[in-house]
């Protein structure tokens, strides 16, 4: 079972600029901090770095704990820009017959913050590049709050392609506390919905991105599979990353 790849805005869902303060804690007070009425995207800078814990649960009951990193290597001119994300143990992770391992992963990202591309290196094999057109459907880089947006995307790799609609809303802004410090965070949910392997995948998402500074980082995701169909036992229900800490 093949899943799309949403690889959201980490400043990392992507995307990154260094928050207010390198590398650490921001705690700021919501009566301090006043949220702006509406979602904008503020891109990264070259350098920056974002540290994830990511908990993976199965359809066995198995739960993976591991680390996840992304780093900003190159913003062009127009504000696109590349990520390299990776798991820097190296771990290989198979669940019955399903490999959940994350490889070494280079991604990129329009102007926007959505995800127009990405190449998968296996630690043995070659390399897989899947394109996507016009984008994953992340969130518009300027949306009102209860804004809703859909699109359907497709998602090519190699010999195979997929169709991805999507449909999402940016929810509100709200006090997010996770290891990394506190923040006034942006909340967005969607549902992302595609077949794979003849199951029908509906992948419920939430995601919220730093809203304290002109960062608009990558926080927290939550992704929430469900399967129309026969799936093999090790298929991934549910994966969650957060934040750690941050340069």
């Amino acid at each position: 079972m093949e899943r799309v790849q949403s690889f959201n805005r980490v400043l990392g869902l992507a995307v990154f600029g260094a928050l207010a303060g390198c590398g650490g804690q921001v705690n700021t007070p919501p009566n301090e901090f006043s949220p702006p009425s509406q979602y904008q995207y503020s891109g990264p800078t070259a350098g920056d770095f974002s540290n994830f814990a990511d908990v993976v649960t199965d359809n066995t009951g198995a739960v993976l704990n591991r680390t996840l990193t992304e780093k900003v290597t190159s913003v062009a001119a127009d504000g696109s820009y590349t990520a390299s994300w990776a798991d820097p143990s190296g771990a290989t992770d198979m669940s019955g017959t399903v490999d959940q391992t994350f490889y070494p992963t280079v991604v990129q990202y329009n102007a926007a913050g959505q995800t127009t591309g990405t190449v998968v290196t296996p630690y043995s094999g070659v390399a897989t590049t899947c394109l996507l057109s016009p984008h994953n459907g992340d969130a518009p880089a300027v949306l009102a709050q209860l804004q809703q947006w859909t699109l359907t995307y497709t998602q090519a790799c190699g010999a195979s392609t997929q169709s991805v609609a999507v449909t999402g809303a940016f929810q509100d802004i709200e006090l997010l506390q996770i290891p990394a410090g506190n923040f006034n965070a942006y909340r967005f949910a969607y549902v992302l919905t595609y077949t794979a392997d003849g199951a029908t995948v509906n992948d419920y998402v939430n995601t919220w991105y730093n809203a304290t500074t002109t960062d608009t980082r990558l926080l927290q995701q939550s992704d929430y599979f469900v399967y129309n169909g026969n799936v093999p036992q090790g298929t991934i229900v549910s994966d969650i990353k957060t934040l750690q800490n941050y340069q």
